[in-house]
């Protein structure tokens, strides 16, 4: 799941990223929107994040 996941992030903004575990609040959120079985969207603190609707699994990325 992670590789989709990867790839979709890579596609979605045209950048290299590289799977990280941050701690993130909800009003972290600076941009979002949905595609399909993801929503995705970019962090106040610069990261990008995925949000696999099912099953119901977030990721995050920082940009390499």
């Amino acid at each position: 799941m992670l590789e989709s996941v990867h790839e979709f992030i890579e596609k979605k903004y045209n950048k290299k990223f590289e799977h990280i575990e941050p701690n993130i609040e909800n009003e972290d959120i600076l941009e979002s929107g949905s595609c399909g079985e993801y929503e995705y969207g970019i962090l106040k603190n610069g990261l990008y994040y995925v949000f696999e609707i099912v099953p119901e699994l977030f990721y995050f990325f920082k940009e390499v």
